[in-house]
Order: structure tokens, then C-alpha cells, then sequence
């Protein structure tokens, strides 16, 4: 797979395809590595993006997001420690019957989306903070999620239908704001350690949560 890193050469928006060392806008199908690395500027989404794995590791700018998601479709996605997500746009891990791995190094994100079609697996390299915290499955299938924690500072949302939520990652809510859990129709059931460790607000319970 060939690392498509964001330069910035011409401007810093995401969708124009000279900004992009193989000159091709990231896609979801791609099997393209999109990098930031140490020289890529600041950069702007302008619409909802997607692309195959995303590495920004080594990034120490601003992906401005706003309201609009950005979705990676592959196996891997990695943040970087001094890097920063500015919006309320979720960063969406969109997985099809494959194991992904997510790593966050300590960069917090505002609306985290765990996603995705057919049995699959997320495994968390290191613990993650967030603002918003939505579970999105497909229909019957289910989503687990293994390692460290996901630390949920404001609502954690979670999609209707049959859905599932397993495996070993702790899920706490933290922190002061008021906060939302659960969904508006039958949600499943979630099978996940849960902690609740707020230091005030009101953690208000939507109907539908099924544990």
C-alpha cells in the first residue's frame, strides 16, 4: 500500500487533488495509506471525506473538520499526540467484516462513530477520549470492541435496530456536562464493561438501553 501524504502545495483543503503527494484525492477503496506527516499544514475537510487507512502520527497541525465526517474505511487509523480535531464532524471507523485497529496517542476527539457492516472487530491500541460517542451498526451483527477504554465526556448515541456492542474495552463517562445515553428505538444490547464517573451534570437515560 502507498503512503497518499497531504502537502498542502496548493492549498488546505482536503478535496483538491494537487494538495496530495499522488495527486488523487483519497478514496474509501483505495488500499491507500492517507498521511500526515511532520510538514503537512493545516487542513480542511469542506464536505464529508472518507479514505482506505489514515495515519496521522506524526501530524502537529489542525484538521478542521466543522460539521462533516471523515471515514476510514480500512484496517488501521492512528492520530497523532500533537495533532488537533477542531469541529463537532465525527471521525468514523467504517469497518466490513474486518479487525481494525485504533490508536488515539492521546489526541482527543470530539464526536468518535464506531461503524461499520457484517461481524467485526475493533481493537483499541491505547485509551480514547471524546466528546460524543455514537455506536452505529448494521442490522443483526455484531460490533466488538476490545482493549484499553473510551472515555465519553458528552452524550453516547446509540443507532436503532437490532444492534450489538461486545467485547473487553471499558466504556466511562466522565467529566461535568450533561450527558445523553441510549437511543429512541429498540437499540439491542451492549455487553461492554460501563462505568459511570461523572464529576457532575446529568446523565440523562433515553429509552431502549439494553445491557
Amino acid at each position: 500500500m502507498a503512503a497518499n501524504t497531504f502537502t498542502g502545495l496548493t492549498s488546505s483543503a482536503w478535496g483538491t487533488a494537487s494538495n496530495w503527494s499522488l495527486g488523487t484525492v483519497p478514496t474509501a477503496t483505495d488500499t491507500h495509506t492517507t498521511t500526515f506527516d511532520a510538514l503537512s499544514p493545516a487542513c480542511t475537510l469542506g464536505v464529508n471525506r472518507v479514505c482506505w487507512n489514515l495515519n496521522m502520527s506524526a501530524y502537529t497541525n489542525t484538521l478542521t473538520m466543522s460539521t462533516f465526517s471523515l471515514s476510514a474505511y480500512g484496517n488501521t487509523i492512528t492520530l497523532g499526540a500533537a495533532m488537533t480535531l477542531s469541529g463537532t464532524g465525527a471521525l468514523q471507523s467504517y469497518a466490513n467484516g474486518i479487525t481494525v485497529t485504533i490508536t488515539s496517542n492521546g489526541c482527543y476527539v470530539p464526536y468518535l462513530l464506531l461503524s461499520g457492516i457484517n461481524t467485526h472487530t475493533i481493537t483499541l491500541a491505547d485509551d480514547w477520549s471524546c466528546g460524543v460517542f455514537q455506536s452505529f451498526l448494521s442490522t443483526n451483527v455484531v460490533l466488538t470492541v476490545n482493549g484499553n477504554k473510551i472515555f465519553v465526556y458528552d452524550d453516547w448515541n446509540l443507532s436503532t435496530g437490532n444492534r450489538q456492542m461486545a467485547g473487553t474495552t471499558t466504556i466511562e463517562f466522565t467529566g461535568a456536562l450533561d450527558c445523553l445515553w441510549g437511543g429512541t428505538a429498540n437499540t439491542g444490547s451492549i455487553k461492554n464493561p460501563i462505568i459511570i464517573n461523572k464529576s457532575g451534570g446529568t446523565l440523562t437515560l433515553r429509552a431502549y438501553i439494553n445491557l
